[in-house]
């Protein structure tokens, strides 16, 4: 079984479709509504909402065992007001996901083009260490390794960040959206943008079927 699972996650296009499906996986399991595009929409792998917002999703997959970062592609990385709603998921596969854990990191699409974009322009006015000529690659990727300033834990499982609303006055504290506690009782804030009124009220359908509250 090893044999046929390392097979089919050995390449970037298939490791890329585990990506894609564990985090719609994962958006599901917290209660929120997840639909692969299947590349029918350009730029977006996954159309996400909790019932009140809407974002798009960009997935990138990468293997720890195999890669240093995430490939962003061969073109220029802008800034635009219209992707405010939309966010890459990075997905870090550690050899089999089916045997380890799978790590999502929850960033801005604006945010993490301005910072590879930047790292990338400072790369290209360098020389190859090999040959001494100027550098032609036009290859962005992400690589926490050229980003010391940047704290990577801060944006890992992080699915909150999605439908954050700013300026948004949030009465709970809690910032994790799959805490029991406030789906159960806890957070009673009605407006909630970490437990919202969705992820409650599946949350009460689960104690229900599993017999750990009674249905009034």
């Amino acid at each position: 079984m090893s044999k046929i699972i390392d097979r089919v996650l050995g390449g970037t296009i298939y490791s890329g479709i585990a990506g894609e499906y564990f985090v719609a996986a994962e958006l599901s399991r917290m209660g929120y509504f997840a639909s692969l595009t299947l590349g029918n929409a350009p730029y977006i792998d996954i159309l996400a909402s909790n019932g009140e917002k809407a974002v798009n999703i960009q997935v990138k997959t990468s293997r720890a065992d195999r890669s240093d970062g995430w490939d962003l592609g061969n073109k220029g990385l802008t800034c635009e007001d219209k992707w405010e709603n939309t966010f890459y998921v990075l997905v870090e596969l550690f050899g089999n996901p089916m045997n380890s854990a799978v790590s999502y990191y929850i960033i801005p699409k604006n945010e993490l083009h301005s910072r590879v974009e930047k790292v990338f322009q400072d790369w290209q006015k360098g020389k190859n260490s090999l040959t001494g000529k100027a550098r032609t690659s036009e290859r962005r990727r992400f690589k926490i390794k050229e980003h010391p300033d940047f704290k990577i834990e801060e944006y890992k499982d992080r699915w909150d960040k999605l439908f954050h609303i700013k300026n948004s006055t949030r009465k709970c504290l809690c910032d994790n959206p799959t805490c029991a506690k406030c789906l159960s009782k806890n957070c009673i804030d009605k407006d909630c943008q970490i437990h919202t009124k969705q992820m409650k009220m599946a949350r009460r359908e689960y104690e229900i079927k599993n017999g750990l509250i009674e249905n009034s």
